[in-house]
């Protein structure tokens, strides 16, 4: 029973700490987002061309 908490404890970790990785990845890529310069009415064609 030891074994399998200890190997629970070990699975629990590393998936908190890809969960941290992908939150720092993600905060980074939205932090270099910017709004592009586009006319009235065309800001989503800005955005799938970025």
């Amino acid at each position: 029973m030891r074994r399998h908490h200890q190997q629970l404890d070990e699975t629990n970790r590393l998936e908190a700490f890809s969960d941290g990785v992908f939150a720092i990845a993600i905060t980074i890529l939205v932090l270099e987002f910017r709004v592009p310069e586009s006319e009235p009415g065309h800001l989503l064609d800005a955005l799938v061309r970025l």
